[in-house]
């Protein structure tokens, strides 16, 4: 009697849309009170405070002469809260609450916690859409691809805030997304790939000098396996912050000196529309669509 489940699909995702939309719209009256609380808790002495803010609360990161070592890197995107962050944290709270009974609703929890001390940004919503979309898919056996799943995240997210379509941040997240669909067992290909396919949508932002590409191969993998777990380690216990400081101190010490030593001769960035960078998502998705269809049938 497969009937059954097959006439279940369309029922069962309209019926997670809807939680979705809806949980979103009552859960979202308290962020702001709740960001309030992080920025406090991540306010201390260090001189790096503005770094913790923004990997943990979402904050804007601070314009100063490190976001202008970012910039020239080509590694500022690093430091905005992203859909990175939400798999980071799904991955790490899959691991240790591996036993737990109820690990799915847990896990659930926490990341809309998450959410909302980073005021549902464009990523953030997307990325959990993604990961509630792809619990219901794997609980009910689906099998629904993963592009259907984050295509439909996207669509989430504009029903939760349609000046989104206005943001560039969303295609944004889209594109890097899609990289991590595709089957890539090295994390230096994954991170080559992203910013390949993001170079487009991030000439927008800033011009990039070519050797970005090597910044974000070798520093990519440093901030999101090492710093990053760090930084939210030291977050919860205090008495690490001191050790967090010095990586930090030491790393992006490192990458300003590598940025001197890089020509000037930045490139120009060039123009392009937000609606052109939509174009490009929805096209780039249309590609992965078919070589997924080419590899699966």
């Amino acid at each position: 009697m497969k009937c059954p489940i097959h006439m279940l699909k369309p029922t069962s995702y309209i019926f997670a849309l809807a939680l979705m939309i809806i949980s979103c719209f009552v859960l979202i009256s308290p962020s702001e009170g709740v960001h309030s609380l992080c920025l406090q808790w991540t306010t201390s002495e260090s001189p790096f405070d503005y770094i913790y803010q923004s990997l943990l609360c979402g904050e804007k990161l601070k314009k100063n002469d490190i976001y202008l070592v970012l910039i020239s890197a080509g590694l500022i995107h690093l430091f905005v809260v992203s859909g990175a962050h939400i798999l980071f944290l799904e991955t790490l709270l899959n691991r240790l609450l591996l036993k737990f009974m109820f690990k799915k609703l847990a896990i659930t929890s926490l990341l809309i916690i998450y959410a909302h001390i980073c005021l549902w940004s464009p990523p953030i919503t997307r990325a959990l859409s993604q990961y509630i979309l792809k619990s219901f898919n794997g609980h009910l056996k689906l099998n629904h691809s993963p592009l259907l799943i984050l295509l439909l995240s996207i669509i989430i997210s504009l029903c939760f805030q349609p000046a989104w379509m206005s943001s560039i941040s969303l295609p944004l997240s889209w594109v890097a997304s899609l990289q991590f669909i595709s089957p890539n067992k090295s994390p230096l290909t994954t991170n080559i790939k992203i910013y390949l396919t993001m170079l487009p949508l991030t000439l927008m932002l800033t011009p990039l000098h070519p050797y970005s590409i090597l910044f974000n191969t070798l520093f990519a993998p440093v901030v999101s396996h090492v710093l990053f777990p760090l930084t939210l380690i030291s977050g919860a216990f205090t008495p690490l912050r001191g050790f967090c400081d010095l990586l930090w101190e030491q790393s992006l010490k490192v990458l300003s000196l590598t940025t001197q030593m890089v020509p000037s001769g930045m490139t120009d960035g060039f123009s392009i529309s937000v609606l052109g960078a939509w174009a490009y998502a929805i096209g780039l998705h249309f590609i992965y669509t078919i070589i997924y269809k080419r590899r699966n049938f």
